[in-house]
């Protein structure tokens, strides 16, 4: 996929047919009914593959998953808001699917908004989304281990589960509950005692 100049492979996730448990399995049949989305985006050196955890666990919990690997992802283009917008497009890429004539085309639900994940940088970009650079689509989002990136956005109504390892030495806790108390719609916090910054 690409925005201008920026260049990024996405992967999609998806609910499918066959044996439960195994590992993903290229362009496989799409599972009977409707998903709706939930992209998630890693976090700084890491990549969809080494999120497997987090993305199949979407997938089996009946979510069309889009996950893209930035190869050369960086804290200013967290900041400056590249990502939220890289994964805007991402999103609207995806919806697109459903008209592809490929897999998952016609198994994607378009009327009831999507979901936003990501760990680390990509809970940041996953916050980003809610704050400075809003995405309207949006209904439900989870940042995992990330830092407040503003103040929240009215054009924005989603449902925020944020969750943070309380001995996180790399993005401090303190930071996310802090965007937690800014915002207003319905939401919830998750504190992994004993945890640090872990995917």
């Amino acid at each position: 996929m690409a925005r201008g100049s920026r260049r990024w492979t996405t992967y999609v996730y998806y609910p499918a047919t066959g044996t439960p448990g195994r590992s993903p399995v290229t362009s496989t049949p799409v599972a009977q009914g409707v998903f709706p989305v939930c992209e998630f985006m890693h976090g700084f050196s890491s990549s969809p593959q080494k999120s497997l955890a987090i993305i199949r666990s979407l997938a089996e919990a009946g979510f069309i998953v889009p996950a893209h690997h930035f190869a050369n992802l960086s804290g200013q283009d967290v900041y400056n808001g590249n990502q939220s917008k890289d994964v805007s497009e991402v999103i609207t890429r995806t919806l697109a699917l459903n008209t592809a004539g490929e897999p998952p085309a016609g198994h994607i639900n378009t009327a009831v908004g999507v979901g936003v994940s990501g760990h680390s940088m990509g809970g940041m970009t996953t916050h980003g989304l809610l704050t400075s650079w809003p995405g309207a689509r949006i209904t439900a989002t989870i940042p995992m281990s990330c830092v407040d990136m503003g103040d929240p956005s009215l054009a924005v109504r989603a449902r925020v589960l944020f969750t943070h390892g309380d001995r996180d030495g790399t993005c401090p806790i303190s930071s996310a509950r802090q965007a937690f108390r800014e915002l207003a719609a319905a939401m919830a916090f998750l504190t992994f005692r004993g945890d640090g910054h872990s995917n």
